[in-house]
């Protein structure tokens, strides 16, 4: 495969991109009113966990997020609410797009929708029939801490990435601002990067290298 080269320079986090605070009398669709919002929907820099901010004690309903995942396949996800006065519920998946927010009932107070400093890169595929695993050099600036993990799967098959079986690439685990070069293993069909946290002003770039057998 030819080498590659993907920038990620992330925006600021925005706790109420998507929708503002807002108090929900009844179960229905939030307003999405961000900042981050255009044409009625959200499109992101990259796909990022999401967080449900709630003023007061909304355990006992749920948030339905529809939208798309880091390669744009459907994604949808339910999201129990904080327990928190305030707190915020946070999706597992990574959502590149939105199309709704969707209380299952009155919540307790206001609540506000936005992005939180977890990001996915798309999948990147490498050549798993080549037999030679690929070198991945990631370049970090700033505070940032990051993961690369890894699949056998036949991804592009799969439904979206969260039906993907995923595996940390040993030595890249939980990295905090410092430049690393590590190998994927032989027979991974694709690769991805995760940020868990960032600050303002952080940026990686990933080299991805595959020798042709």
């Amino acid at each position: 495969m030819k080498p590659k080269r993907i920038d990620i320079d992330p925006v600021a986090v925005d706790p109420d991109g998507l929708a503002k605070a807002q108090a929900v009398v009844a179960a229905g669709a939030l307003s999405l009113d961000g900042d981050l919002i255009s044409g009625g929907a959200y499109s992101g820099d990259y796909a990022r966990q999401l967080g449900v901010l709630s003023a007061a004690d909304d355990s006992l309903i749920t948030f339905t997020i529809v939208g798309t995942d880091s390669d744009g396949k459907a994604l949808t996800e339910v999201v129990t609410g904080s327990a928190g006065a305030p707190g915020t519920a946070e999706t597992t998946g990574y959502f590149l797009t939105v199309a709704s927010v969707t209380a299952s009932a009155a919540a307790a107070g206001n609540v506000s929708v936005g992005t939180v400093d977890e990001i996915s890169s798309q999948v990147f595929p490498i050549d798993f029939a080549s037999g030679t695993p690929c070198t991945i050099g990631v370049d970090a600036t700033g505070v940032v801490n990051f993961t690369v993990q890894e699949t056998f799967d036949n991804f592009q098959r799969e439904t979206n990435c969260q039906s993907v079986q995923w595996f940390n690439i040993s030595g890249l685990t939980e990295i905090a601002n410092t430049d690393t070069l590590k190998t994927a293993t032989a027979g991974a069909t694709g690769i991805r990067l995760l940020i868990n946290s960032y600050t303002t002003g952080a940026e990686l770039q990933i080299y991805i290298s595959q020798p042709v057998r």
